[in-house]
């Protein structure tokens, strides 16, 4: 029994920080992906902004 809660608890620890990497990177790629589109749509007008925005919004 003993052992086996010494094998366990580094596998679960391993899975949990796996997992929290791969949100980190996750989230850290949207806020590129933010970051690259403001940029991108600095210099358009209002209502072509919104028509991009719009059409960003009906992707999957």
């Amino acid at each position: 029994m003993t052992s086996d809660l010494i094998t366990l608890i580094p596998v679960a620890a391993g899975l949990v920080t796996t997992l929290l990497a791969r949100s980190l990177v996750a989230w850290v790629e949207v806020r590129g992906r933010i970051r690259s589109l403001r940029i991108a749509l600095r210099g358009t007008d209002p209502e072509q902004r919104a028509e991009i925005i719009r059409a960003l919004r009906e992707r999957p």
